[in-house]
């Protein structure tokens, strides 16, 4: 790490907030709001969090097919049961 990283990695250690919730996230939700154009943005705890929520909003169902890579992370084909 460089920068401001290890201050708020720090900071958060400290006042034993190391959570998916909290200043630092908020901030990091509106700066990507605010960069991508984007109405909302939710910062999740992993990509698999963050897959599972592409899948839903993408309103696959049980039963529907889905396509994937054989070489891929396991988290890939995790969110098959929404």
């Amino acid at each position: 790490m460089h920068g401001d990283e290890l201050k708020y990695e720090t900071k958060a250690y400290e006042i034993n907030w190391m959570s998916t919730v909290g200043e630092n996230i908020v901030e990091a939700e509106s700066f990507a709001r605010e960069k991508s154009g984007c109405k909302y943005a939710v910062a999740l705890s992993c990509g698999t969090a963050a897959l599972h929520l592409a899948v839903k909003l993408a309103g696959v169902k049980q039963g529907d097919k889905a396509f994937c890579s054989d070489m891929t992370f396991a988290a890939t084909v995790n969110p098959r049961g929404l």
